[in-house]
């Protein structure tokens, strides 16, 4: 692992911290998305129709 200032090892968690959430967040939004889109009923009985837009 090569030496790093303070200010590069902050840097560098910051923009990991920032991909990870914007990962996550979008990871959250597809979910919310395809679960709201579809009543519940709906995709309990014609579950294998979910994927296939």
């Amino acid at each position: 692992m090569p030496h790093l200032s303070p200010m590069s090892w902050m840097l560098m968690f910051l923009f990991l911290f920032m991909l990870l959430v914007i990962v996550l967040s979008f990871f959250w939004w597809f979910d919310y998305a395809i679960c709201n889109s579809f009543p519940y009923h709906y995709m309990k009985t014609q579950s294998t129709k979910k994927w296939k837009w």
